[in-house]
């Protein structure tokens, strides 16, 4: 009749689709590495992920990851230009860190 939650309420549900081979990564995109900011160890729950390649709280880090259902460089491309726009924004500034902020971010349960 539905989906039994980890707290026993049931959700019902016409259609349960059950997705089997994805594993996610406990430290996202840390993996195994071990990351701090500041001294403070990174830990992806409490982060959020600013346009799919810019983790908040942590300075200067940007990574790509393609697309899954269509061509992976082309969104590899896309990011790297997008990378390229905002250190040359930083430079044009006279910035030198680039931080995504959650602050003021609601947590939604």
């Amino acid at each position: 009749s539905g989906v039994c939650t980890g707290g026993g309420e049931v959700l019902e549900a016409d259609i349960v689709v059950s997705a089997t081979g994805l594993t996610l990564q406990h430290n996202f995109p840390m993996s195994t590495m071990k990351v701090s900011v500041d001294g403070v160890p990174y830990d992806a729950p409490n982060h959020f992920v600013f346009r799919g390649c810019m983790l908040s709280g942590v300075p200067n880090l940007f990574y790509i990851l393609g697309y899954t259902n269509a061509s992976w460089t082309l969104r590899a491309d896309m990011m790297a230009r997008y990378f390229c726009d905002m250190i040359n924004y930083l430079g044009r500034h006279g910035m030198g860190m680039l931080c995504p902020c959650a602050d003021g971010v609601e947590e939604s349960q």
